[in-house]
């Protein structure tokens, strides 16, 4: 390309193919993959598009995630209820399962249920009727 003073110039890489970019990928790749491997559920493209809706799914991923290490860190019961099921994903699938059948009156009662897999005497009434 020759602009006006007759020198060459070539056009500016596209932003994907900077260098600066690309060695950004790695770290990129692996942000993504610790929420796809823990239950988050997003996906690599998740946001990429021009959609409103893509971004508050992703921002609504990241405030459950930050809300989740909040527990880990805080909460006592939520971490031995997550010891108890070991795997991330597996203690919100137990969480999802129990609540779609159980009703706790609250949030002790839950965990003690999760920790034990075992519901206390009120809640297995429930289970009978």
């Amino acid at each position: 390309m020759l602009d006006g003073s007759g020198v060459s110039r070539e056009a500016p890489a596209p932003f994907w193919e900077r260098l600066e970019v690309k060695s950004l990928r790695p770290t990129h790749h692996e942000s993504f993959n610790i929420f796809k491997n823990n239950g988050y559920h997003l996906e690599h493209n998740f946001g990429h598009g021009k959609q409103n809706l893509a971004m508050l799914f992703a921002a609504m991923n990241l405030l459950a995630f930050a809300i989740h290490t909040v527990c880990d860190c805080l909460e006592a019961l939520w971490s031995q209820a997550r010891e108890a099921k070991r795997a991330r994903k597996r203690f919100f699938e137990h969480i999802r399962t129990i609540t779609a059948y159980l009703v706790f009156p609250d949030w002790r009662t839950l965990m003690t249920t999760l920790i034990n897999s075992k519901p206390p005497p009120e809640i297995a009434k429930q289970i009978e009727a």
